[in-house]
């Protein structure tokens, strides 16, 4: 066999490298992009792109770096095929593996900079004495590799959490007493309200901005609700009879009603029922300014068609 020569090892070694430097914006691109609670969808021909971009990176990497002098060669290509693995098989648990994966992601990133520069050491020139003191520091570089990755990993968990507690704290009150009642107000970007309603329920809403797929883009901002800020309704599971599943009715004592459109689509009105009340949310799309959507809520007893109890969750 012949022996592969030392700068050829060097270019390979750059070579990979680089290809991994340019395909890991890629793969975070991919993740934020187009994998969702559906699977992993492509929106535009930009989305097959960014996937074939950090695929044929790491697919290269895999390819070419036995020949190569690079430094902790084997715990790349076990992260880079982790990386592949969960993204293209178990497309990122939905999102859940992010935490998991973005740590694994920037120790690619960071030994991937590392070779860039320098690549591993020749260690059948290296006495015992050297290549005991190369293993306590490779042992070493672990340790605090896999703290650093513990710890990030737990601030990607805590952090949304802290978020949401905060803006749930801060977040405006409306108390509606009287039935019917009507309110006004206006939902900042980021901002949440909180609904009580007469029976004891409670209806949050939360303002976010609204984007749209392919090369059509939407930023004005909307709204979402559920039963605490920030936080979606769970939907039940039904089973199909080909063995498919799809989505059914809300796991939550709020049912929804009706999406009533008029205005030329520049006004929605989100019919709700809670118990036995039927909540309107009327967001205007006409005459938005800055980061704000002006609501109408308007609070009044259910109808007997419009009694309909809620799912609640199993305990």
């Amino acid at each position: 066999m012949t022996e592969v020569s030392s700068q050829t090892k060097d270019t390979r070694r750059i070579a990979v490298a680089t290809a991994l430097l340019i395909a890991s914006p890629f793969y975070i691109l991919c993740g934020f992009r187009h994998v969702s609670f559906d699977g992993h969808i492509w929106l535009s021909v930009w989305d097959l792109v960014i996937d074939w971009i950090w695929i044929v990176g790491f697919a290269s990497y895999t390819a070419f770096c036995w020949k190569a002098n690079l430094r902790l060669r084997k715990t790349l290509l076990l992260l880079v095929m982790f990386l592949s693995l969960s993204r293209l098989v178990l497309v990122s648990g939905v999102g859940l593996l992010f935490p998991i994966e973005i740590p694994a992601l920037l120790v690619v990133v960071g030994l991937a900079a590392r070779n860039l520069f320098s690549g591993a050491p020749d260690y059948h020139a290296m006495s015992a004495e050297q290549l005991l003191l190369r293993r306590r520091q490779i042992r070493r570089g672990w340790v605090i590799t896999g703290a650093t990755i513990a710890a990030i990993g737990v601030i990607l968990w805590v952090a949304p959490r802290v978020y949401r507690f905060i803006k749930t704290e801060t977040a405006e009150v409306i108390t509606l007493t009287n039935v019917p009642a009507s309110r006004k107000t206006r939902l900042l970007a980021g901002r949440a309200c909180i609904l009580r309603l007469p029976n004891g329920k409670m209806v949050s809403l939360w303002c976010t901005r609204a984007h749209g797929t392919g090369l059509v883009r939407d930023d004005a901002p909307n709204f979402e609700y559920g039963e605490v800020p920030f936080k979606r309704l769970e939907s039940e599971e039904i089973h199909l009879a080909g063995g498919g599943v799809t989505s059914g009715e809300y796991l939550s004592y709020i049912r929804q009603g009706p999406v009533i459109y008029s205005g030329n689509g520049n006004t929605r009105d989100y019919v709700l029922y809670v118990g036995n009340y039927t909540l309107s949310i009327i967001g205007e799309q006409r005459g938005i300014s800055g980061d704000a959507v002006p609501l109408t809520i308007e609070l009044r007893e259910a109808t007997g068609s419009e009694l309909i109890e809620g799912r609640p969750r199993a305990q």
